[in-house]
């Protein structure tokens, strides 16, 4: 089987378009006086890759990049594990290396409310942060983001 120059173009093209976007919107500490309105944007790419930007916890600017990885994938819940690197939080070092669970409760085939756990480990508090996630094109009607179908 041969692929035309045209067809590998647009599988490039359409590798390099974010398959969905994540609002940053409030997050909840369980301790200490820290800024709870947390508003930022994120893009997501078909296969876990995101990078976004955020008003932070201490009311700074932190921007992350990493990896979404799928653990469990039903129709209306997933339950995915957020890795990378963020900036922002630290006074010695540029970034932190970050791994936080998130759960997504699907609202319709194309949007869904993303729930973060934050133990306490950048910042003195546990945190509880919430995005809201629109996902692009035929993958808010049958797939996550990360490419894999939704099963019952």
């Amino acid at each position: 089987m041969s692929i035309s120059p045209g067809g590998a173009l647009a599988q490039l093209a359409g590798d390099l378009v974010p398959q969905a976007v994540r609002l940053h919107l409030v997050s909840w500490h369980d301790r200490g006086d820290f800024n709870n309105a947390n508003l930022g944007v994120a893009l997501r790419w078909k296969g876990g890759p995101t990078v976004g930007g955020f008003h932070n916890s201490f009311g700074r600017a932190s921007w992350y990049g990493g990896l979404i990885i799928p653990l469990v994938e039903r129709q209306a819940l997933q339950l995915e594990l957020m890795t990378g690197v963020i900036s922002g939080y630290s006074e010695s070092s540029p970034v932190d290396l970050v791994a936080v669970p998130t759960l997504g409760v699907r609202l319709s085939p194309q949007n869904s409310l993303q729930v973060v756990f934050m133990p306490r480990f950048v910042i003195p508090a546990n945190v509880v942060h919430v995005m809201f996630e629109r996902r692009f094109g035929s993958l808010g009607r049958d797939a996550s983001p990360d490419g894999v179908t939704a099963s019952p």
